[in-house]
């Protein structure tokens, strides 16, 4: 009898999981899962739930207000990476609050597609990939189309590097259409590297932003890189239509921040604009600062953009560099400037040599600028040695081969000191 009650108890288990199972999945208000028929999500507990199925498909039909609830990252080391699709279809998820570890956001992990998400004050915090739509967006994950309007990003690090951003901290796959971000983006840690951007903290694969924008703060501190848009591009940048009026500052050791970019392998900017406040600062070796370029390892292409905020880069460490510009901070390889310009005053400072110009503040080979000019105050100063040198000019402050400036001019006022060499230089049109 003992027994036949234990068979009867197992029977009435499974039957309790079976039943459970079965009012999770017809618990959306229609749809079946499939790409054809997504479920249809109208609750705060329908959104937490994708995580019992992170394969299927899912449309919002309605706005959400997570306010009180400890959200879980959809797509997470427990449940495994989303693989599905999401569509926000417009609607507005407000007071998302997540509070985890490597992976952080609305979407922890994404293998799927992720589009038309709207998200409103926000709180989103973590330790490696943290972004407020999706932390980490793998190979094949694809974003679209995504907004945050307001709120706050954070992470204070861990044992890994930092990857940050309004709509995505890492990215390897796609993101693509108009993504914008209104949150600020605060990130920090003293022992690896920080790469924040008010859009993208960190991405491996080319990416192509337009008709995109980011009005959040962005700040990082430590080995770090910050964008207004992407922080980190290791491969190539294409932004058009696109802009940033955010403060973008990096800081400490090897810092990188553009209004745009904060430091890429190559970048294509063209129609786009920066109106905020550039600030780099380091301890240690070397700071790039640009209204619209950190820093540019290969080649650096701008057209019909320009800049407005200030730019400021300072380096306070032993035989340490600073370079800003007004358009790009250093351009490693070479650069074409077309009809650009900058409005906003550019100031370097180092121990050793330091770097200003009024669009470009280094480049590393040739440099050809037509038809663009600068009209802010140019300032660059390098103390403590008596073999440091201040560079300063209008346009170029300084080109390792032949370089051309055509059709292009500057009004405004360009000023240099060092311990061991004065330059004060207007430029002319040439």
């Amino acid at each position: 009898m003992k027994k036949l009650n234990k068979i009867l108890s197992i029977f009435l288990a499974v039957a309790l999981i079976f039943s459970a199972s079965s009012v999770t999945a017809s618990a959306y208000a229609a749809g079946v899962g499939t790409e054809a028929s997504p479920y249809q999500i109208t609750t705060a507990r329908e959104l937490q739930d994708i995580n019992n199925d992170v394969s299927a498909h899912y449309i919002l039909m309605a706005d959400i207000d997570l306010s009180g609830m400890d959200f879980t990252p959809i797509g997470n080391a427990d449940s495994g990476a989303f693989s599905g699709s999401f569509d926000g279809n417009g609607h507005t998820i407000r007071n998302l609050d997540v509070f985890t570890g490597k992976y952080a956001g609305l979407f922890g992990c994404n293998e799927g597609t992720v589009k038309n998400v709207v998200l409103e004050n926000i709180y989103v915090y973590g330790t490696r990939y943290v972004g407020g739509v999706v932390g980490e967006n793998t190979s094949v994950g694809v974003i679209e189309n995504c907004r945050v309007l307001s709120g706050n990003v954070e992470s204070d690090g861990g044992l890994n590097d930092v990857n940050i951003g309004g709509i995505c901290g890492y990215n390897s796959g796609k993101i693509s259409g108009a993504n914008s971000n209104g949150a600020d983006i605060e990130a920090s840690n003293d022992e690896v590297h920080v790469y924040a951007g008010g859009l993208v903290g960190c991405t491996y694969t080319d990416i192509t932003l337009e008709n995109s924008y980011n009005i959040g703060n962005v700040s990082a501190d430590y080995y770090a890189c910050s964008g207004g848009l992407v922080g980190l591009c290791r491969s190539t940048c294409t932004i058009s239509n696109s802009y940033n009026t955010g403060k973008v500052s990096a800081l400490d050791y090897e810092s990188d921040a553009g209004g745009l970019v904060g430091y890429c392998y190559e970048c294509i900017i063209s129609n786009s604009f920066n109106t905020g406040y550039i600030y780099t600062y380091t301890r240690g070796y070397k700071t790039y600062a640009g209204g619209l370029v950190g820093y540019c390892y290969n080649t650096c292409t701008i057209e019909n953009s320009y800049n407005t905020g200030n730019v400021s880069s300072s380096s306070t460490g032993s035989y340490s560099y600073s370079y800003s510009g007004g358009l790009a901070g250093r351009v490693n390889n070479t650069c074409t400037i077309e009809k650009s310009y900058n409005t906003g005053n550019i100031y370097s400072s180092s121990c050793w040599d330091s770097f200003s110009g009024g669009l470009v503040g280094y480049c590393n080979n040739s440099c050809v600028i037509t038809m663009s000019f600068n009209t802010g105050n140019i300032f660059s100063q390098a103390y403590n040695s008596k073999h440091t040198y201040a560079y300063a000019a209008g346009i170029l402050s300084y080109a390792a081969k032949t370089s051309s400036v055509i059709n292009s001019y500057n009004t405004g006022n360009v000023s240099g000191y060092s311990s061991s060499y004065y330059n004060d230089w207007n430029g002319r049109e040439g």
